[in-house]
């Protein structure tokens, strides 16, 4: 059967012709085009699970060196209760000649374990005449001063430290207050 209709043949005459292999590459199961989506889809999952191995690995140096910190923190404070028996120590001497043996040696051991502490980045928490800092300081109490501002410390009992930026041990302190001078039990007794 011959098809009657001009517009007709026009049409097919205008479409060029097209092979069969022109058709298969449009034809969703084209073997080339799906090996391409196919490789652009591992790809990405190679990219997403290399980005997920870069995370996993930077969150595992973050908790070790986290734990490293701690652990230090935790070995530094226990240190700390033999620097304080150093202080007594030395405090004790106080009284005690300058050139004797047994001081001088205790001295140069204390002045060692401090130099030790320090390099580990342990320093010791700046008090008296600061202003109280509630992260830093424990008050125990509060004392009248016309000298030292209200609100700072004018007196340190237990000496705090800190390793870096983290404290190790709050400093145990006394802080300032106005003096109170119409309190009725020092009324007229001046």
């Amino acid at each position: 059967m011959k098809n009657k209709n001009p517009d007709n043949n026009v049409a097919m005459q205008d479409e060029p012709d097209r092979t069969s292999t022109d058709r298969a590459a449009d034809s969703p199961t084209d073997p080339l085009k799906q090996s391409q989506a196919e490789a652009s889809e591992f790809k990405d999952k190679f990219l997403r699970a290399q980005a997920e191995i870069a995370n996993v690995t930077r969150r595992l140096n973050d908790e070790r060196a986290q734990a490293v910190r701690n652990a230090n923190a935790n070995f530094a404070r226990e240190l700390l209760h033999v620097v304080d028996n150093f202080e007594r120590l030395m405090a004790s001497a106080a009284d005690r000649p300058a050139d004797d043996p047994v001081v001088q040696g205790a001295r140069l051991i204390f002045d060692s374990l401090l130099k030790v502490l320090r390099n580990h980045g342990v320093e010791p928490i700046e008090t008296v005449g600061q202003p109280f800092d509630p992260r830093l300081h424990e008050a125990i109490l509060h004392q009248p001063s016309d000298v030292v501002p209200e609100g700072h410390v004018v007196a340190e009992m237990t000496k705090g430290y800190k390793m870096h930026d983290r404290v190790l041990r709050a400093a145990i302190v006394s802080v300032a207050k106005k003096p109170d001078d119409d309190h009725p039990g020092r009324k007229g007794h001046h």
